[in-house]
């Protein structure tokens, strides 16, 4: 969050396990908004239904507790 109380968000998604890029999703960076709405489609690419059946998904949002004057609250 900025001193004038706005964050740039976005959401990333984690297929677990694994660590290769292709497990790793990201939404846009939404600028100056406190009130994020992503209207994206994330599509993982050559995952079968059996892998879903062994994988979990995890999603990270990035929220930082930072008050308004730029200093960690949280």
């Amino acid at each position: 969050m900025d001193s004038n109380g706005l964050a740039d968000p976005y959401v990333k998604l984690h297929l677990l396990p694994g660590a290769s890029k292709s497990n790793k999703l990201r939404t846009k960076t939404l600028r100056n908004t406190r009130n994020p709405v992503w209207n994206e489609t994330l599509v993982y690419h050559g995952i079968t239904d059996e892998d879903m059946q062994r994988k979990t998904l995890r999603q990270v949002e990035d929220k930082i507790p930072v008050s308004y004057t730029g200093n960690y609250s949280g």
